[in-house]
C-alpha cells in the first residue's frame, strides 16, 4: 500500500483526492444551476416589465386615437375634450417618466408634440368660440382642423412606435 489514503465506497477504492474532485464538480454544478436560475429570473422579470410598459404605451396611443376620432366625429363637448386630454396627459407623463428612468429613452420630443396638439386644439377657432356657458355643447370642428388633428396624431403615433422600439431594444 502506498502512502496516500484510500477509502472504499461501494466496493470501489477511491483516494481522498477523488472525493475532493467529486465534491468540487458537485459544487460547480450547483453554482451553475443557481447562476442560470438567477439570470433567467432577471431576464424574465425585465421582459415582463418591458412588455407591460409597451402595452401601456399602446393603450395610451389607442386612447388618444379614440379621443381624436370622437373629436373628429363631433361627439365631445369642450369640457369633455379638456378632461379626457388632461387624464391622458397624467398617464402619459408617468409612463414617460418610467420609460426615461428605466430605459434611458428621451421622451422630450414626444412631450413637445403632445403639448403642441393640445395647444392646437385649444387655439382652434371652433373650440375658442364656445362660450363657458356652452361647455356642454358638442364641438364640431371644420375640415381643415380635422385634417390637422390627423397629421398631428400621425406624428404622435410615429413617436410612440419609436419609443416602443427603443424600450424593446434595451
Amino acid at each position: 500500500m502506498d502512502s496516500t489514503y484510500q477509502l472504499t465506497t461501494c466496493g470501489l477504492i477511491f483516494q481522498v483526492s477523488d472525493y475532493i474532485s467529486i465534491a468540487s464538480i458537485i459544487c460547480q454544478i450547483l453554482l451553475g444551476i443557481w447562476i442560470v436560475k438567477k439570470i433567467q429570473n432577471s431576464v424574465t422579470n425585465n421582459r415582463v416589465l418591458k412588455d407591460l410598459l409597451i402595452k401601456e404605451h399602446f393603450n395610451c396611443r389607442d386612447k388618444l386615437l379614440e379621443i381624436m376620432n370622437e373629436m373628429i366625429d363631433g361627439k365631445l363637448s369642450r369640457i369633455d375634450i379638456n378632461h379626457k386630454l388632461k387624464i391622458e396627459n397624467i398617464k402619459i407623463n408617468k409612463l414617460f417618466e418610467v420609460s426615461d428612468k428605466r430605459y434611458k429613452t428621451n421622451t422630450e420630443i414626444f412631450k413637445e408634440k403632445y403639448k403642441n396638439l393640445r395647444k392646437f386644439i385649444n387655439e382652434c377657432e371652433t373650440f375658442k368660440n364656445i362660450k363657458d356657458k356652452d361647455n356642454k355643447l358638442k364641438v364640431s370642428f371644420n375640415t381643415s382642423d380635422k385634417s390637422n388633428f390627423i397629421l398631428k396624431f400621425k406624428d404622435i403615433n410615429n413617436n410612440f412606435i419609436d419609443l416602443i422600439i427603443k424600450i424593446n431594444d434595451n
